[in-house]
This record gives C-alpha cells, structure tokens and sequence, in this order.
C-alpha cells in the first residue's frame, strides 16, 4: 500500500518556511509583538502537525508492509525503534526528543 506523503511534504516546507523567517532577525524587528508572536505560534503549531503526521505515517507504514497489528499499542519509543528497524528514520534518540519537545511545545529542534 503506497502511503500518499503530500501532507508531510507540505507540512514540512511550511514549517521550514516560518522557521526561517523567525530566525531573521532584521524581518523579525521590523514587525510587531503581536505578528512575532503569531509567527511563533505558528512555527509551534506546524511543528506539532509535521510531527504527528510523521508518526502516524511510519505507524501506517508498519502495519501495511510490517504486519497489521505492528505497530498498534507501541509506545512512541517503541514506534521509533521499529522504524529505525525497518530503516524510516536513522536516529531514534533524535524523534525522541523532537517528541519531548513537541509536548513541551517546544519546535527549537532543527528538522534540516
């Protein structure tokens, strides 16, 4: 079963986008608090999205190319260790804390 990732892309070039754009300083001074808080707010609310669709789409994966039941009832540690099995991700250290910050809403942790 092909797993359609046009969201992730998406998700993940708008993250990038408003990452970058909350890291120019020279743009960021020029704008309100008002508007750099809604640039942040919106940097942590794609990160949260590119995170789950992330997850969700490594869980599917599993399930269709794994077995069905694979990945039901994993903790995410666990998730993120049978990705790294099946060689979806490298780094299981690394979605770990992109998990951690994601519940502290916290999106300073690089996806390049």
């Amino acid at each position: 079963m092909p797993l359609h990732l046009d969201h992730l892309r998406d998700s993940i070039e708008a993250l990038d986008a408003l990452l970058t754009a909350s890291e120019d300083e020279a743009r960021m001074g020029q704008l309100s608090e008002i508007e750099r808080m809604g640039i942040r707010v919106g940097v942590v609310k794609h990160f949260e999205i590119t995170y789950e669709l992330s997850w969700k789409l490594m869980a599917r994966w599993l399930n269709a190319n794994v077995g069905s039941d694979t990945a039901d009832g994993v903790t995410r540690r666990q998730l993120f260790r049978l990705s790294a099995a099946h060689k979806l991700i490298s780094d299981v250290d690394q979605w770990m804390r992109y998990h951690d910050a994601k519940n502290l809403g916290n999106p300073s942790i690089r996806f390049r």
